[in-house]
C-alpha cells in the first residue's frame, strides 16, 4: 500500500518527478539551464540515467504539452505534470496528477490524464490573464482610522 500525503509546500525533486520537469520546462532557458547545472551535479552519480529521463520528458513535453514519469522518484508512483506559465512569462509554475502505479495504466496517464492537465493549465493560464488587477475588499483592507469594520461587511466577504 502506497501513502504519500503532500500538502502546499511539500517538497519533491525537480529531476525525477512529473511535476519538477514540467516546471524546469517552464523556465526560461538561462534559468533552466542553471537548475539542470546543479543537478548535474547534485546526480553525479547518476547523472546517465537522470538526464536520459529529462530529455525523455522534454520531448513528451515538446510534442503533447506534458510529461510523464513512470516509478522515477519512487519505484510505486506514476505521474503526469505540464509547465504553467503566466501570460507575460515572468513566472513560471507546474502542475501534477499522481497515482500508484497498481492504479492506473501508462495508457490511461497518456491518453487521458495528459491531455486533461494540459487543458487544466491552460484555463488556469486563461484565467490568470483575464484578471483584473486586485483590489481588497473594503471589509479586507487596512483600517487606519482604529475602527474595524463591522462584522456584517466582513461576513459578505
Amino acid at each position: 500500500v502506497v501513502a504519500i500525503t503532500h500538502d502546499v509546500g511539500t517538497r519533491v525533486p525537480m529531476a525525477t518527478t512529473a511535476i519538477g520537469r514540467a516546471y524546469l520546462f517552464s523556465l526560461p532557458e538561462a534559468e533552466r539551464n542553471k537548475q539542470l547545472d546543479a543537478i548535474r551535479r547534485r546526480w553525479r552519480d547518476d547523472w546517465t540515467k537522470v538526464k536520459t529521463g529529462l530529455e525523455r520528458s522534454f520531448k513528451e513535453l515538446t510534442d503533447r504539452g506534458f510529461c510523464v514519469t513512470w516509478g522515477e522518484w519512487l519505484p510505486e508512483l506514476c505521474g503526469v505534470g505540464a509547465p504553467l506559465r503566466n501570460s507575460d512569462g515572468t513566472a513560471a509554475y507546474a502542475i501534477n496528477a499522481s497515482a500508484p502505479i497498481y492504479q492506473i495504466s501508462r495508457d490511461r496517464l497518456e491518453a487521458d490524464w495528459g491531455p486533461r492537465l494540459v487543458k487544466v493549465a491552460r484555463d488556469i493560464r486563461t484565467g490568470m490573464a483575464a484578471q483584473p488587477a486586485v483590489t481588497a475588499p473594503a471589509a479586507m483592507r487596512p483600517v487606519t482610522n482604529g475602527q474595524r469594520p463591522p462584522l456584517s461587511a466582513m461576513a459578505r466577504r
